[in-house]
């Protein structure tokens, strides 16, 4: 038992208390982990800050070292060295450490809008960026500061939007879901930009007709509706969290003007955008 106890096991985990939601990802915990073969094995949900939310998800980033993480359907995933892997949480029975040292940072998620992500599927990386990424995010959750708080949060997310390229370049082109992902990936790593069907046609490449078909079946919207409610989250998280102008935001968002940016922003919050701001 002496040795059990001897092996360490680094397990710091940072709870998300502000509801930030950017470009449809909103964090709520983020661990960093290194687990022994001889003591890291864990029953699911043991880990667990907070029950289970709706449309949650498990991001799985491993550093090094070797990994499986056990569905209750029986199926293994098996995780090693570097890359990550997304997984449905009501699906884990348990996960362990086999071989080597596991070094692996654990999030959890939810999703807002319609975010394709293919569960399930080990995505091998090929650069080591992220994990400077995720370290530096991680000292910036965990300030004082709300605006660091914020940038730490859209750190994570922007590297999980160039995880799921990765995945989308390691699937074939005529499948259809990860065509719409790149599509919709782009449209959230560019929230800014003035998006027309003629420029999402061609990322895939397709004809308009078909991308709206693509869009009706896999998100349920329009490509137009989709946009529009991506840039409304956006907005929203822009307001509550950074207290940003509302001109500002009609105007980088590309809105005729603050009216029409007023009457959207009512139409899915159900509020004015003005009385979302925090006053303290």
């Amino acid at each position: 038992m002496s040795d059990v106890k001897n092996e360490t096991l680094f397990n710091d985990v940072i709870s998300i208390d502000k509801n930030i939601n950017i470009s449809g990802l909103t964090l709520l915990s983020l661990w960093n982990i290194i687990g022994s073969p001889l003591s890291y094995s864990v029953e699911w949900p043991r880990d667990r800050l907070m029950p289970l939310r709706s449309n949650s998800v498990v991001v799985v980033y491993t550093r090094s070292g070797y990994g499986q993480i056990h569905l209750k359907n029986g199926n293994i995933i098996r995780v090693q060295d570097h890359c990550v892997v997304f997984i449905d949480p009501l699906e884990i029975s348990h996960y362990f450490c086999c071989g080597r040292l596991w070094a692996l940072n654990w999030m959890e998620m939810i999703t807002s809008g319609s975010i394709f992500l293919p569960l399930g599927q080990v995505i091998d990386l090929d650069a080591t960026s992220s994990l400077n990424e995720v370290n530096k995010a991680m000292d910036e959750i965990r300030c004082d500061s709300d605006a660091r708080n914020r940038l730490g949060v859209a750190r994570i997310n922007k590297l999980i939007y160039e995880w799921l390229t990765y995945a989308v370049v390691n699937k074939p082109q005529h499948d259809a879901e990860k065509q719409t992902l790149r599509v919709i990936e782009q449209i959230h790593l560019n929230i800014r930009k003035k998006w027309r069907i003629s420029d999402l046609s061609q990322i895939i490449p397709c004809s308009e007709s078909q991308l709206r078909k693509l869009f009706l079946r896999y998100t349920k919207q329009t490509p137009k509706d989709y946009i529009l409610e991506a840039k409304l989250n956006y907005a929203h998280a822009s307001i509550v969290h950074k207290n940003t102008p509302i001109y500002q935001l009609a105007n980088e968002l590309n809105f005729y003007d603050s009216f029409h940016f007023s009457k959207a922003f009512k139409a899915k919050f159900g509020v004015n955008p003005s009385s979302c701001y925090n006053n303290k």
